[in-house]
């Protein structure tokens, strides 16, 4: 017979039947006890020189000894006996091996043991170390957009990477509210002649990872671009450094009154630098920003603008043309929750007579924004942006629109700060080699442990577990296990061999 058992597992009762070597009916043999005559027991653990004899006990029936060995019922069970196995039996191994023999007219009697790490008589997790939970969020938009055509005068843009194949979209919808979790659209039109869209949207949140933009004309006819990003206050530094500015007309009384505004250079080499303000000193009339401009502070004359943030305002554009009479957005709120949204879309085609938009807040945290325009032409009437924040939680954004165009009479945007704070993930890497895992590691280097010991070779001999590298010969990672009372322990994870 062959059981399962936890290893280390303790007081363990196991029944067996023994046969009448004398019959020829394979009845049981009944009326042993402990101290029969010639009977003998017996167990070997798989990795021991020898094996272990067992001192037979007396045992009362349902009730644990070590050796113990009693007869269950004669007349309704013959042949059915309880033995009491010694703890030292279930320690130390992966599996165990018993004989019972040598009494009269006894057939001897085998029992195996496999020794687990788990526990198969635990019905809530089998007696595994409880795992904590792994969260993973992952949004992706994909953009392939060949043509836009806008009304806008400047474009300002702290972005890395920004990769765009769209040829082309129109648009022109009344009102969308959205919270996605997956949109996947294969539309070849969608047409819409829209009277007013309005929208009060508080916030744009998006954490982009790569927007990818290869655009090959940007057309607008531009004749004024208007932006009501307004200082709070402006002076000129008496003194600083690259990351601090010291200006004795600043007389507010309050620690850290600035904290959360961004401060602007307006002269000097540093010019349109803009910092986050982290720190502001009363006593010494010092504002502390978030990481250093490119040039330490002196005499430099500076802004400082509202809570919010435009990082960098930068434009390498060869041309810009546009023929839009007028766009005004006063979105207030714009918020998405995308885990995968994928267009794959041929024409949308929209009139629409006003977009209204209030937006309070547009907050980016884009990885990588790269851009490479070919030609952006620009003749705007007039483009008004009072945007205070746009905030995006988006990891991709993928968009295989092959027409976009819009038709709209008057788009207001009141854009007042948009910010963007970009990192980039690599697609493929290297599983980690040879070494004890760092406690504190970053995120990506913590997954790359986990598919790794998750996909790779890995063995237990009972008291240590090898964790191998993709060829399955060397081992990188080991950690000791052992088991008392019950309970198994596995250590930290080191380096190996």
């Amino acid at each position: 017979m062959k059981l399962n058992l936890k290893e280390g597992s303790t007081s363990v009762l196991a029944e067996i039947f023994i046969q009448d070597s004398s019959s020829s009916t394979g009845a049981g043999l009944t009326g042993l006890v402990f101290n029969s005559a010639g009977l003998t027991w017996y167990y070997y653990l798989n990795d021991a020189a020898s094996a272990t004899s067992v001192t037979l006990a007396t045992m009362t029936l349902g009730t644990w000894a070590t050796g113990g060995f009693v007869e269950v019922d004669a007349t309704n069970m013959p042949g059915v006996y309880s033995l009491g196995v010694p703890n030292a039996a279930l320690t130390g191994a992966n599996s165990v091996i018993m004989l019972l023999k040598g009494a009269t007219n006894m057939a001897p009697v085998v029992m195996e043991i496999q020794l687990v790490d788990y526990d198969p008589y635990d019905g809530v997790r089998l007696g595994l170390t409880e795992v904590s939970d792994i969260h993973s969020r992952l949004v992706v938009v994909n953009s392939e957009t060949t043509v836009i055509q806008t009304d806008t005068g400047n474009i300002y843009s702290d972005t890395t990477h920004i990769d765009s194949d769209t040829t082309a979209l129109e648009l022109a919808v009344s009102d969308v509210e959205s919270s996605l979790v997956i949109l996947k659209s294969d539309t070849l039109a969608i047409e819409t002649d829209t009277g007013n869209i309005y929208s009060d949207t508080t916030a744009i949140n998006t954490q982009t990872t790569t927007i990818a933009s290869d655009v090959v004309e940007i057309y607008s006819d531009t004749t004024a671009i208007e932006s009501s990003v307004g200082p709070l206050v402006s002076g000129t530094a008496d003194s600083g450094s690259t990351t601090t500015l010291v200006d004795a007309a600043r007389t507010e009384a309050d620690t850290d009154y600035w904290k959360g505004c961004w401060l602007k250079i307006t002269s000097g080499t540093a010019a349109n630098q803009v910092r986050l303000i982290t720190g502001f000193t009363p006593g010494t009339d010092t504002i502390t920003v978030d990481r250093a401009f490119t040039q330490a502070i002196t005499t430099n004359t500076y802004e400082i603008l509202p809570a919010g943030g435009i990082d960098v305002i930068q434009s390498d554009t060869a041309v810009i043309e546009s023929d839009t009479t007028a766009i005004h957005s006063q979105t207030t709120v714009i918020e998405s929750d995308s885990i995968i949204v994928e267009s794959s879309v041929q024409a949308v085609e929209v009139d629409t007579g006003n977009i209204y938009s209030d937006t309070t807040a547009m907050n980016t945290q884009t990885t990588t924004i790269a851009s490479d325009l070919v030609q952006v032409y620009s003749d705007t009437t007039a483009i008004h942006s009072q945007t205070t924040v746009i905030e995006s939680d988006s990891i991709i954004i993928e968009s295989s629109v092959q027409a976009t165009e819009t038709t709209a009479t008057n788009i207001y945007s009141d854009t007042v700060l948009i910010y963007s704070d970009t990192t980039a993930i690599t697609a493929n890497r290297a599983e980690p080699g040879q070494g004890a895992p760092a406690a504190t590691t970053d995120a990506l280097t913590k997954v790359d442990y986990l598919y790794k010991w998750a996909r790779n070779k890995k063995d237990n001999d009972g008291s240590t577990t090898q964790y191998y590298d993709d060829a399955g010969t060397t081992v990188d990672q080991k950690s000791t296990t052992s088991a008392a009372a019950g309970t198994t322990t596995v250590g930290e994870i080191g380096t190996g061999p």
